[in-house]
């Protein structure tokens, strides 16, 4: 009888340990589950705060930019001209190519009132570019670039320093621009009674947000590529935005003036 009693007994605690070993294994799902649940809600809650970011709803704007549009306007354009959105990415080499030529034609273009200019910052190349950009410490290289423009329209210097972000691309793609680079162009660009004003906006970041909400207009309207043009709403053809003669894009706009 002894022995059989030891025997039930030794039997009853294993099953006792086995079951605090099946509440303990389920305790810790139960937790798991939890903390999943935790941490799903902070992630829902990032993706939340970050396309609230990305709608611009709280981001600080350039002067003469407009909330929900996000678009860089540059001109004084004449009754009956037409609009020219030029959307562009400041690591394209494409685009790098586009500016001395056709981009210069349209900022002249824009200065004598022939056309409504509106530039379109795009920063796709962030994310295509983005090990690159982080191998070479530049990050976030296009959104960088386009936060600096926007302190250089605030000193009255946008198609100066558009210009000359164009002209100081890497050559090597995806190298991107160093805080550097877009303190000294802006110290070659901005008048000298801005230049501290300048860089104070660069080195806070003052329009990272605006870069961000301007690339969403760029997937929002589903352009695929940069440099893209268009004319009162239409999407130009390559013949037309790369035609080195200028004539091609000239007639373009001359057919939508409004006579």
């Amino acid at each position: 009888m002894a022995g059989n009693e030891m025997r039930d007994r030794a039997q009853a605690g294993r099953e006792q340990q086995q079951a605090q070993q099946r509440r303990d294994k389920l305790i810790g799902i139960v937790g798991g589950v939890v903390v999943a649940a935790v941490v799903v809600g902070i992630i829902v809650a990032a993706v939340v705060a970050k396309n609230n970011k990305q709608s611009g709803a709280s981001a600080k704007l350039p002067t003469g930019v407009v909330k929900g549009d996000f678009g860089v306007s540059y001109g004084n354009p004449k009754p009956g001209a037409p609009t020219v959105e030029l959307f562009e990415d400041f690591q394209c080499p494409a685009c790098a190519m586009f500016e001395p030529v056709n981009g210069s034609r349209l900022i002249s273009w824009a200065k004598e009132g022939k056309i409504k200019l509106v530039w379109r910052p795009a920063a796709f190349l962030d994310d295509a570019k983005a090990a690159e950009n982080q191998a070479a410490g530049n990050p976030n290289s296009t959104k960088r670039a386009t936060a600096a423009w926007g302190c250089a329209i605030d000193a009255g210097k946008a198609a100066e320093y558009h210009s000359a972000i164009f002209r100081n691309q890497p050559k090597t793609e995806g190298e991107g621009y160093s805080d550097v680079t877009l303190l000294t162009l802006g110290s070659q660009i901005v008048p000298s009674n801005k230049i501290k004003s300048f860089a104070d906006c660069v080195n806070n970041n003052t329009y990272y947000d605006w870069a961000v909400a301007s690339n969403q207009v760029f997937n929002n309207r589903g352009i695929s590529s940069t440099p893209t043009l268009l004319i009162n709403g239409k999407e130009q053809k390559a013949e037309v935005t790369f035609d080195p003669t200028g004539k091609a894009l000239l007639a373009a706009i001359e057919a939508a003036t409004k006579k």
